[in-house]
């Protein structure tokens, strides 16, 4: 369940909560910073919640999945710099904090029939928009002419509803890139890590898909079958069909990812979480399944 979906499904829930009052009121303080209650909430979670693995709802673009071992370092990471909430799997348990070190604890209404699932938010077909089919899919690589000669590449990591996700690629030049430009490039993401494994996660821009389809400037190249799941690393939303805010997010972002990405190389034994620039061959199945 990516980021935008558990947003949604939290915004929809949290009004139809049964809160659990202690004394006169929902909220109970635990702090923040030096004075925050460690054990209290940890053993809260513990006593409430019986899953292994959780959402955490914060912004549109910050909401995750979490397993359990790692509620505290997150609560702790957030606690008075923003509010949250934290649901379990089948979003029938929550624990909501607030900015100022108070939490409240609840369970979706008994008097509401079924809880919210991410089927609230319903993905259209992946190949329409409004019953017309669309140009392009998962996996296809394309080339964007930007002005004055200049092309970006992107690859489509999904297609939302009537969105494309573009991920850039490290690339901008003054001819189209090529296949080979793309299966040895470099692309906009970060390492996500769980206690079971590390994987690679994309940076996502949502541009309209039949203002892409209908531009002159985005022409596909070479399509891939992509690896089964791309995780989410952040999010711009929204988007319209305007390239020349993709060229803008290139040029305003490249130097720093390409500073952390030489920085991380210089210490492979060293985990580093941040954004950098990915291997594309990382999340494609086979090179010689290019179309």
């Amino acid at each position: 369940m990516d980021s935008r979906l558990i947003y949604e499904a939290n915004k929809k829930a949290i009004g139809k909560v049964d809160w659990v009052r202690q004394a006169d009121s929902e909220w109970v303080y635990c702090g923040v910073k030096e004075d925050f209650k460690n054990e209290l909430i940890a053993s809260e979670f513990n006593e409430f919640f019986n899953e292994g693995s959780f959402y955490f709802s914060k912004t549109r673009k910050d909401s995750f999945e979490c397993a359990k071992p790692d509620l505290m370092k997150h609560v702790e990471e957030l606690i008075g710099v923003s509010g949250f909430c934290i649901w379990d799997k089948e979003f029938k348990k929550v624990i909501e904090f607030n900015a100022i070190g108070t939490f409240r604890k609840g369970e979706f209404s008994k008097g509401i029939i079924s809880p919210p699932k991410d089927y609230w938010i319903k993905k259209g077909s992946p190949d329409k928009v409004r019953g017309k089919l669309v140009k392009y899919r998962k996996g296809d690589c394309v080339s964007i002419h930007c002005g004055e000669g200049k092309y970006l590449a992107v690859f489509i990591s999904e297609k939302f509803n009537k969105y494309y996700d573009f991920t850039l690629f490290d690339y901008l030049e003054g001819r189209q890139p090529t296949t080979d430009d793309f299966i040895n490039g470099y692309y906009f993401g970060r390492y996500g890590d769980s206690p079971e494994n590390v994987f690679p996660c994309v940076e996502k821009i949502m541009m309209d898909c039949l203002e892409i389809d209908a531009s002159p400037n985005v022409e596909k190249i070479v399509h891939f079958e992509l690896t089964e799941s791309l995780t989410m690393g952040s999010y711009i939303y929204g988007r319209s069909g305007d390239l020349a805010s993709l060229l803008n997010d290139y040029k305003s972002d490249i130097e720093r990812r390409r500073t952390n990405t030489e920085n991380f190389n210089k210490h492979p034994d060293v985990f580093f979480i941040g954004d950098r620039l990915m291997k594309f061959k990382e999340i494609i199945k086979e090179e010689a399944g290019a179309k």
